[in-house]
């Protein structure tokens, strides 16, 4: 079967094999975002605050309180982020771009507290989507996706949202390669940027996680 859009219409333009301008993601605000990466999307779709978590990194047990991740989380140190201990608003800047605030101005526009639509690349992560119970009648689809940046998130695939999103603390020295913009050639720094699996004990067959 033909891939097609979020009209119905096939996604790719059969006289020059590249996708139409004029296609629409389903994850989109706009009338049609075509091959413009930086259009639709779930980064499209982002809004502050978000759900983003990490947890304590060797606190010796097998299931970690998560705690917020923020600048405003002093267990979030400058060590941890691998930058210069007495630059602290570095690090206030670095966390706030990382929770997708658009603090350099990506977009131009003179706002530099408004969200930034960004999310890092998942070049290796195939996504894995699992189905919950819901109030209504069609139930609730995750998406489950990671990124070289660091996050594995998790998106509402109704509509794009992000429900939440987690870091390990073990990647916290990523971010501010990514951040600097910094070209690493043949070091660029790899996330959980792989294959995730799922495993779910569908007792009751219905293929939904309600146990």
């Amino acid at each position: 079967p033909r891939p097609v859009d979020a009209t119905g219409l096939p996604v790719f333009d059969e006289a020059s094999g590249g996708i139409r301008e004029d296609a629409r993601s389903f994850w989109t605000d706009g009338p049609a975002d075509g091959a413009v990466v930086g259009q639709g999307g779930a980064a499209n779709e982002l809004a502050l605050p978000r759900k983003l978590f990490t947890w304590e990194e060797g606190d010796g047990t097998l299931t970690p309180d998560l705690t917020d991740f923020n600048e405003i989380n002093l267990d979030i140190t400058n060590a941890d982020l691998g930058i210069p201990a007495a630059d602290q608003l570095y690090r206030i800047s670095l966390l706030q771009w990382a929770r997708g605030v658009d603090v350099l101005d990506t977009d131009g526009d003179g706002d530099t507290t408004e969200v930034r639509h960004e999310i890092g690349d998942p070049m290796h992560s195939t996504p894995v989507i699992l189905n919950y119970p819901s109030t209504d009648a069609a139930g609730r689809s995750l998406v489950f996706f990671g990124t070289n940046e660091g996050f594995l998130h998790a998106v509402d695939s109704t509509d794009g949202r992000e429900v939440w999103g987690i870091i390990p603390p073990e990647l916290f020295d990523n971010l501010d390669i990514f951040y600097r913009d910094s070209d690493p050639g043949s070091d660029r720094p790899y996330g959980l940027d792989g294959p995730l699996s799922s495993w779910h004990d569908d007792t009751n067959g219905n293929f939904i996680i309600d146990g």
